[in-house]
Order: structure tokens, then sequence, then C-alpha cells
């Protein structure tokens, strides 16, 4: 298999090699779910075997999928050295020990908290280390411990450019066993493979019994179920539905997975689970990602969704789509008061030059935001029209646009 050459890769390669050049002992690679995380890490590494071919690679994860998978990527990369490592091994020291030189790359390396890092440099001693996460941010507040962070590309730029796949939001009312089975058998036909996230085991279970009464071959994967039985058996479609906790949320590739039901969760474990869908298949050219109103943090925040659901009564879904015409017309419409907008002194108040210093800031921001909005919107909008644009302006930002709303 050829090694498909990204500009958003070669610019992540470029600054990598820059860092270490600058001296740096570290970097963190942040880059989306489907984005070649891995095969940046190898490039940039198998780039310090160049001067030095005796250079060993230690690639440390958490999960044994992870590190098959960098074997596999590997093949085409060609860095030599390469040694996977458990981060729960207890004989890095030996394995790496026969390397002059050590270069440090943590998968996942949200995982890998300040403490962490300092033990896997102890025992290795890296010359560079480099760090690979999606979702650079946890919830624990433990420090990660980079000396740079490298971000070339997000989810709605790399769905933008055709590296990853448009999608559709659905939201539910409430996410419970009970609702997302209520969910699946109203739109199984627009489902198709599918994985489902819970918060605990009961749940999974719960949902499992539910799908299974109405004829849906569905599967709980846990920490001890067979996992590569499971997960070949769905990608061969015997399975029709996966239900897990986290287990499938990091290190799992399917590109056929057509939907993914996302628990209620907060930013980084929600672009976790939801990037699992986003990966290009022939004949899915939309994928689905189904949340309910309650999440902490709604993926369209992340990336915007071609066209979005929300559940309105049993059987019924209510379909909202940007009108980009009126959007472009409102935002250009509220830069122009913007520009516009002249503002007075009262010399009798004291306050009066602060508070107009603060009007002109909030004005500046404004303009700047719909010079963005303006330069990123297609100007081909769809022909239809609803009402009339309604621009506000809230705190310094400009919100505008229509929707349409129909039953779906």
């Amino acid at each position: 298999m050829l090694l498909e050459s990204r500009p958003y890769q070669d610019a992540v390669h470029e600054k990598a090699l820059g860092a270490y050049d600058e001296g740096l002992e570290s970097v963190m690679i942040v880059s989306p779910t489907g984005s070649g995380k891995t095969v940046m890490g190898l490039r940039a590494s198998k780039a310090l075997q160049a001067d030095d071919p005796a250079v060993g690679i230690a690639w440390v994860a958490m999960r044994r999928t992870l590190l098959d998978q960098v074997v596999r990527d590997n093949l085409m990369v060609g860095a030599k050295n390469l040694v996977p490592i458990s981060a729960f091994d207890s004989h890095i020291e030996e394995k790496m020990g026969a390397f002059e030189k050590v270069v440090l790359v943590l998968d996942e390396a949200h995982h890998s908290a300040a403490d962490t890092c300092v033990a896997l440099w102890d025992i290795c001693n890296p010359a560079f280390t480099i760090g690979l996460s999606a979702t650079p941010m946890r919830t624990d507040n433990l420090k990660l411990c980079f000396q740079r962070i490298i971000q070339e590309a997000g989810y709605h730029r790399l769905i933008q450019d055709g590296y990853l796949s448009p999608y559709a939001h659905w939201q539910l009312d409430e996410y419970t066993p009970r609702s997302v089975a209520e969910a699946y058998f109203e739109r199984i036909d627009t489902w198709g493979r599918t994985a489902i996230f819970f918060r605990t085991s009961e749940e999974c279970y719960e949902c499992q019994s539910l799908l299974l009464a109405g004829g849906v071959t569905v599967e709980v994967v846990t920490a001890s179920t067979d996992r590569e039985r499971q997960l070949a058996d769905f990608e061969s479609g015997k399975l029709d539905v996966l239900i897990n906790m986290m287990v499938l949320s990091e290190g799992w590739d399917c590109p056929s997975l057509a939907t993914v039901f996302v628990r209620d969760s907060d930013k980084g474990p929600t672009i976790q689970m939801a990037g699992r869908v986003l990966r290009k298949f022939p004949g899915l050219p939309l994928k689905n990602i189904v949340q309910s109103k309650h999440t902490g943090w709604n993926f369209g925040r992340t990336a915007m969704p071609q066209i979005s659901y929300s559940k309105a009564g049993p059987g019924l879904w209510l379909s909202l789509t940007p009108n980009t015409k009126l959007l472009l017309e409102a935002i250009r419409e509220a830069d122009r008061k913007m520009n516009t907008q002249t503002f007075t002194l009262d010399p009798k108040s004291q306050s009066s030059l602060g508070g107009l210093r603060n009007k002109a800031a909030r004005a500046k921001r404004a303009r700047k935001l719909a010079a963005t909005a303006v330069a990123s919107l297609d100007e081909a909008a769809p022909d239809f029209v609803l009402g009339e644009p309604i621009p506000t302006k809230r705190s310094g930002r400009v919100h505008a646009g229509t929707m349409r709303l129909c039953a779906a």
C-alpha cells in the first residue's frame, strides 16, 4: 500500500523536526481521529534516524490495538528499530537498553500526565519525545508535560477538505437504553453498522436485551470479552451493533462504521467517541452521530454537520439545515452596521472613556468575526427561503441565520 501524502501531515512533519532542531526535547502532535496521527509520528521518528540509523523508537500505548496499528502502518512508512511497548510493561528498560539513542512516542498522550512522562523519561532517557492525541485535555486537573503543541488541522477543516466524512447529527430528548433502542428501531434502515456507548455495564446489557428482542444481532464489548472475534464479526457483517462503555473509543478503526450513538459526556470523551465514525468509506457518503440534548458537548461545536435532526415525538424527526445564502447576507449586513457605527463621548461621565474603548473593541471583534464567516461560507446556497434572517448582537459577537424546518 502506498503512503498518501497530505499537506497538513507534511506541515506537522516539518514543525516536529523544526522543534527538534531548535533543541526542544518534546512535542505533542494534536490531530483528529482518522487524520493519520500514527503515520505522522512514524514519519517524524524515521526522519530522526536519518543521521543515526541505530536510533531506537519506543512506541508506548495503553491499548494493544494501538500497538497493532503502529506495526501495520509502519509497513508503509518503514521506520527502523520500532519497539511497540505496553504502558503497563515492566520490562521497558530491557527492551530499549540496546539503543544508545531513543525516540519515545506516547500514543494517546492525553493519558500521560506529568508523573507518567517523568517515569518513562527516567527509564528510556529519550533524545526526543513525541506525544500523539486527538483530545489533549484531561478532566482530572493533571498536567500534560510537553514543550510544544503542534496542531495543523481540526475536524471541520478535514471534513471540508475531503479527508474525513461529512455527517448528519441526530438529537434525542434523553439518552437511556430504552430511548436509544427506540431510536434505533425507528430509523433502522438509516443507521447501518452501529456502535453505541453507555456509561455503565448495566446500561450496555439493558440496551442489548432490547435490541436482541427486536431481532438485531448485537454484542457488548468489554475488557474481558473476545474483542478480536467481536470486531471481526462486526466488520464482516455478522453483527449489526456493538455496545460498549469506552473500550472502543480509542485504537479502533472501522471505516465501514456508519453510525455512533454517543453517551452524554464532556468535550474530550465526546470527541473520542464521535471520531470513530468519521473515516471515509465507499458507499457511505454521510455518516451519523447521535447524541442527546443534555450532553455536555454537542459535536456540532467541533465540526458542523451537513444536516441536523431533532427528535420531535414517536417516529417523528425534524430536520434543520443551514441556509448559507441568508446567513451570508445577514453577516454582511451586520458587518456593514458595525463599520458605520459611531460612538459618542459624554464629557459628564467619568466612565465614558472606558465604555467607549470597550464598545470599539467589541465592534472590532464583531467585524473580524463577520469577515471570517464571509470568507468561509460557500456562495452556492440553497434557493429556498423561509422567513427573514435575524441578525443579533450579543457580547460583541454576531449571530445570524435561518433554518428550514421539515419532517424527516
